[in-house]
């Protein structure tokens, strides 16, 4: 059934009764109720309702809201909706406050932060950790048919603000964080809730909501449990988990391949890819407004997917996913055409993830399952190559399956393929200075907040002026992996950039944000579905991660001897070639 959904889905003949649900749980996803409540915008942000929790069970909720829909000739008040709502649903409580038993308010990485200043911020970020900790509550294991959120055993930390549960790609950067912080414990729960999550739906979902199922995020998780095992050396947690590191590669390759000719040849990637029926239930109002300005039935259908699908790749939204008239980047929500897009980053990732498998597989002697996920990591990195790179810009783009040609335009995914060595070291060595360059014109590089999304302002959240925490890791990653003077400076610049700017706004705001503005440093950024958040997971790990970088020679202001700055610079990149060369 699935692989028939696939395959009607592609040639644009689907209507909405081919789709699965968007979950098993109508109440909070396929529902007249959900309907009528999210319509009747009884909440600013959508998202409120389907995080509610219920009083009753689904079904006598369910049976209920049918009985006011025939007592008011399906045409109920806001007011009475509200009424309903507030008889049958309750906040959610099904977290409490947990404080990792690991945390220490005073980590050992900080006695390398040579700034004092920068030394007192990383001690403030890492301060934040616990105020960021949940666990679930044991009434949701004893009752999970009353809640939206998906039970998981182990504590762990929210990004923050709307966002009170797990989300998979911002896990990464997360647990990077807290392994600098020397929380192991902490990070490996959060590892084994994710691999739960995976247990019991087949594949990492977007978030552990219900609401969520249908689709999941970059796959991060090999990455992680990487992470984890280069800092612990834990093989036990492996080998006991390395069964469903493969199912979850299993799950990408059936389900979000794509295979297509170029230059007259068969190649096949992944592109996201989620359908399911109707709009996203946590923003049910903003999709389905939208989907009215197509007349039919078929157009609606194929946006909701569309938008869907962005929103699995955790770039939501952008003009990277607009497809114009002539194949630019242009127009709005409704010009999104994101399943027709092969994303460089995501299939970087990926090319990652089964080179982690045939790493881990190595650590546990199984040599023959090893090289079988190395051969494929190979293959899936020599079609990054012939698909993505483009000889002629010295960069590697999305590609655009429905004219054939690379997206011309920069977003900082572009250099992914050397953030996780997806990049044959051969291949490495001779596209690095044509990397340098293209960073070098791009123009990304030359904001005084950081580097932005896009070079376009469309009033998305992941277009300019914003640039967000993850991206800014990817690129000085990407640098770093380069083996030059001229790479290692650039990487320490927009470090030191980025860690200032984060700096300021802590300052002026005490609060990290999940976004921030690239032409005013430390401002806040702007665009989107929702206000902008504080706590934040994913911008407190890629501090962490900047400062513990760079711990001798970044510095809070250039108020330091211009001599004594450089020097110490000078004395890190070599450190950073010694390591390179160990690793």
């Amino acid at each position: 059934m699935l692989l028939l959904i696939i395959l009607a889905l592609t040639n644009g003949i689907i209507n909405a009764q081919e789709l699965p649900p968007s979950c098993s749980k109508p109440v909070y996803c396929n529902s007249k109720l959900l309907h009528y409540v999210q319509l009747a915008r009884i909440y600013p942000d959508s998202k409120t309702f389907v995080d509610l929790q219920l009083r009753n069970d689904e079904n006598t909720t369910l049976k209920a809201f049918d009985e006011l829909l025939d007592q008011t000739n399906q045409n109920p008040t806001k007011d009475q909706i509200q009424a309903f709502v507030d008889q049958y649903f309750e906040p959610g409580n099904e977290l409490e406050v947990w404080k990792p038993t690991d945390y220490s308010d005073n980590p050992t990485f900080l006695a390398k932060v040579r700034d004092n200043t920068l030394r007192k911020f990383a001690y403030d970020i890492n301060a934040i950790w616990p105020t960021l900790g949940r666990k679930v509550k044991s009434i949701v294991f004893e009752n999970p048919e009353k809640y939206s959120f998906i039970p998981i055993s182990n504590g762990f930390i929210i990004p923050g603000g709307r966002f009170s549960e797990i989300y998979y790609w911002d896990t990464y950067w997360i647990i990077e964080g807290l392994l600098i912080c020397g929380m192991e414990n902490t990070a490996r729960g959060m590892i084994e809730n994710l691999i739960q999550l995976l247990r019991k739906l087949g594949h990492v979902p977007n978030g552990s909501r219900w609401y969520y199922e249908e689709r999941s995020q970059p796959p991060l998780l090999s990455a992680m449990m990487a992470l984890y095992v280069r800092k612990t050396k834990d093989l036990t947690f492996l080998k006991a988990n390395i069964e469903a590191l493969e199912d979850e590669l299993e799950y990408w390759l059936e389900t979000q391949t794509v295979t297509f000719e170029k230059s007259g040849k068969s190649y096949t990637l992944l592109r996201y890819y989620a359908p399911s029926e109707g709009p996203r239930p946590e923003s049910y109002y903003e999709d389905y407004t939208t989907a009215q300005l197509f007349e039919t039935e078929e157009r609606q259908v194929e946006f909701y997917n569309e938008i869907k699908g962005a929103a699995e790749s955790g770039w939501d939204f952008s003009t990277r996913w607009f497809i114009g008239n002539f194949g630019e980047n242009t127009g709005n929500l409704s010009t999104i055409h994101t399943k027709d897009i092969v994303p460089v980053d995501l299939n970087a990732i990926f090319a990652n993830a089964l080179q982690n498998i045939a790493y881990f597989h190595g650590l546990l002697r199984n040599i023959r399952k090893g090289a079988h996920w190395a051969f494929l990591a190979k293959q899936w990195r020599n079609t990054i190559e012939a698909v993505l790179w483009n000889e002629c810009d010295g960069i590697w783009y999305d590609y655009n399956l429905e004219n054939g040609k690379h997206r011309k335009y920069f977003y900082p995914s572009n250099v992914a393929p050397l953030w996780l060595e997806a990049v044959e070291r051969h291949v490495l060595k001779k596209h690095a200075p044509r990397v340098v360059k293209y960073l070098q014109g791009s123009q990304g590089l030359n904001f005084p907040g950081g580097i932005p999304t896009s070079l376009i302002r469309s009033g998305e959240q992941w277009d300019f002026p914003n640039a967000w925490p993850p991206l800014v890791s990817i690129v000085v990653n990407a640098l770093r992996a380069i083996d030059s003077y001229e790479s290692q400076q650039m990487a320490f610049h927009v470090a030191q950039t980025w860690v200032r700017a984060c700096l300021k706004g802590f300052t002026e705001n005490k609060q990290m944000f999940e976004k921030y503005d690239v032409e005013q440093p430390g401002k806040i950024g702007g665009g989107g579905e929702y206000t902008v958040q504080t706590g934040f997971g994913w911008s407190n790990g890629v501090v962490l991660e900047m400062i513990k970088m760079y711990g001798r020679s970044l510095t809070a202001t250039d108020s330091l001897d211009k001599t004594e700055i450089y020097a110490v610079t000078v004395s890190q990149i070599k450190e950073s070639f010694v390591s390179m060369a160990v690793n």
